[in-house]
């Protein structure tokens, strides 16, 4: 009986364990199931690339080639019928444009004809039979093509006085036969021209007003000096601007690639690299150079100055100092123990061996004592860096306004004005020099000479008239 009841006990309690094993077996399926389909709702899996094995074959080939010949056939055909149309209308437009051109001949001759034809009409009336001498030679003379007009000058004969100052009606008719033989006053005038239009157009480039700025990405990094004379012995640095520089107005100036070169140097306190810009330089479309200095900053993440990470380099040195401290101090250490000690009025006599001590302890704490204030000096040439790394990407913002220019200009500008005051000097060494001595003779003063009076005078002169 009793054997009985410990076999179904055995059984009862392997029957709960194997229960147990079950439930905890589907409760981690289970979890583990959960996670599986929680990590599949986060990354959906990727849609596998269709199987196209088997579908390309030589009857694929074949439709394809069909196709593409067919629609080759089909465009052919197309620009043929075009072709065609075009050909037809430009053969249609050609008869038209001869038709009216026919048109056009016959109505000129028409108007040819009425014009011979209409009562005392001369077709030689504006021609005009050129002079002939004694021997039939043509004398020189104006032969006008047109209508007959008078000769445009006459030559007055020299040493022919004029009566009453009137003028000689029949003065030139010798030399120019068939004339009117009437005097006709004229002069030279004058034409003022420049050479504007040819010369070099500078290129316009607008004005930068102040606080501008452009995005800017740094091409070269820098370990900024963060020490107290860190802005004295700065870093120079290389920053490439990105798209156009963002004016007031929403106005816009594309300078994409250009290079700002500035100076770097760190601030401790905000663990940031302070940038000073110096110069920005462009290559321009048409060839021509910016290349000019202007005064800025660099801001990073809205913030003056690019952030980095501050670094001291002289720990160790300093623990070496210390080490060597620690050694003076323990020969000093020895050399005291080394010393004896006695009494008032007692002496100690030293031995060799103290001697030794001493010496050994004296001289390491010498020792020791000089490296220390190596090491101390050392230390001393260490001080703290900013380090700023290539890559940042930063802004760029023009403090004072100021307007680019190429050099190409520039020297232009410089060489016109080099011109200009050569020519001042030269004006100013021909000028007339205020008289020292009052003379009895009569002088006439040289100074500057007017074309233009020049040229009137000239206009008022006549043949045979006596230059003085």
């Amino acid at each position: 009986m009793n054997l009985n009841e410990n076999l179904k006990t055995r059984r009862k309690q392997l029957t709960i364990l194997a229960a147990v094993i079950a439930g905890g077996a589907a409760a981690t399926g289970g979890v583990i199931w959960y996670g599986q389909h929680q990590q599949e709702q986060k990354q959906p899996a990727l849609a596998a690339a269709p199987n196209m094995t088997g579908v390309v074959t030589a009857a694929f080939n074949q439709q394809v080639s069909d196709a593409a010949l067919a629609q080759q056939q089909a465009k052919t055909s197309a620009l043929e019928q075009n072709f065609a149309t075009l050909s037809q209308q430009f053969a249609q437009n050609k008869l038209a444009t001869d038709q009216k051109l026919a048109d056009k001949d016959a109505e000129i001759q028409r108007l040819n004809d009425q014009l011979s034809k209409a009562p005392g009409s001369n077709p030689t009336a504006g021609q005009q039979t050129p002079p002939a001498g004694q021997n039939g030679t043509p004398l020189p003379g104006p032969v006008a093509a047109g209508q007959a007009r008078p000769p445009e000058y006459s030559v007055t004969p020299t040493g022919t006085p004029a009566a009453t100052g009137a003028v000689n009606m029949g003065q030139g008719a010798g030399f120019y036969p068939g004339g009117s033989g009437q005097r006709m006053t004229g002069g030279l005038s004058t034409t003022k021209f420049n050479y504007d239009s040819l010369k070099k157009k500078p290129t316009k480039l607008p004005w930068i007003p102040s606080g501008s700025f452009s995005d800017a990405i740094m091409i070269e990094g820098a370990d900024a000096n963060a020490s107290v004379t860190g802005q004295q012995n700065t870093q120079p640095v290389t920053i490439r601007l990105l798209g156009s520089i963002q004016m007031p107005n929403n106005k816009e100036y594309s300078a994409d690639g250009c290079f700002v070169v500035g100076e770097i140097w760190g601030d401790i306190s905000s663990e940031r690299g302070v940038v000073r810009t110096k110069s920005i330089s462009c290559v321009l479309k048409n060839g021509k150079h910016v290349d000019m200095e202007f005064d800025g900053h660099v801001s990073y993440q809205g913030k003056g100055g690019v952030r980095g990470k501050p670094v001291m380099r002289n720990g160790m040195i300093v623990g070496y100092a210390g080490a060597a401290g620690l050694l003076s101090g323990f020969g000093e250490g020895i050399k005291s123990a080394a010393t004896p000690s006695v009494g008032l009025g007692a002496t100690a006599d030293v031995g060799a061996g103290d001697v030794f001590k001493q010496g050994l302890g004296g001289g390491a704490s010498k020792a020791a004592d000089t490296l220390s204030q190596y090491w101390i000096k050392r230390a001393e040439q260490y001080h703290p860096v900013i380090d700023i790394g290539a890559g940042n990407l930063v802004t760029v913002v023009f403090q004072k306004g100021f307007r680019l220019e190429t050099l190409e200009d520039a020297e232009d500008e410089k060489a016109k004005e080099e011109l200009q005051k050569a020519g001042n000097a030269a004006q100013n060494a021909v000028a007339p020099q205020p008289a020292s001595q009052t003379t009895t003779s009569s002088t006439t003063s040289v100074g500057n000479i007017n074309p233009d009076d020049v040229l009137r005078q000239a206009s008022q002169l006549r043949l045979g008239d006596t230059i003085n």
